[in-house]
């Protein structure tokens, strides 16, 4: 009778294993995309931050308008799309950078395009992307299908820069005299900007 049981049920879990299998691989024919660009998504959204330019010499910075804002996201050697919807981890987690981030802003009527951070693993839906040459953070929150948001300040999970509070644009570029960052109007902790595909 155990003989007659066993062969379903080992059957029965084969086809199970080969369906699970299936369905977590690509279909051929999709298109993976490699890299997507998100724009803020209306005048009224770009108006919640503001540049601020710090001369080294100087003690007050300078605030500027940011007339325009756009992340360019890519997974190396993997489709964005996948990178967008993986599973939340742990917070625990240590895992390696899930995709980039090229940020480009346009400030006092000049366009900024030297600005790019390594984005972490999603945890409760948010991913923190940390500028290169510590130039500080910023996050992305997945809200609904295929929405995010940009979060500038503040980071949740008490998440912090202690020596770059601020999202500096030009860290990496040698020799600057200033510091070029973006921070949330009106002396806000933090702003959420909605972002939208080109």
């Amino acid at each position: 009778m155990w003989r007659q049981l066993t062969y379903p049920l080992l059957g029965l879990t084969m086809v199970m294993a080969l369906a699970t299998a299936a369905a977590q691989s690509p279909r051929k024919g999709i298109y993976l995309r490699t890299a997507t660009e998100l724009r803020a998504r209306s005048a009224a959204e770009i108006e919640r931050i503001e540049a601020m330019v710090t001369d080294f010499r100087q003690t007050r910075p300078e605030h500027r308008a940011v007339s325009d804002l756009m992340l360019r996201l890519t997974s190396d050697g993997g489709a964005i799309d996948t990178a967008l919807q993986t599973a939340n981890a742990a917070p625990e987690t240590r895992a390696p950078p899930l995709f980039r981030a090229d940020l480009y802003a346009v400030v006092g009527g000049r366009i900024v395009k030297d600005a790019q951070a390594t984005c972490g693993r999603w945890v409760d839906d948010v991913a923190v992307c940390r500028m290169d040459c510590e130039g500080g953070a910023f996050a992305l929150r997945r809200r609904g299908r295929g929405t995010l948001t940009m979060i500038v300040g503040e980071l949740p999970r008490g998440i912090s820069d202690a020596q770059r509070p601020r999202l500096v644009l030009n860290a990496c570029i040698a020799g600057e005299q200033n510091e070029l960052a973006l921070a949330p109007r009106h002396g806000r902790p933090f702003v959420e900007i909605a972002l939208g595909e080109e």
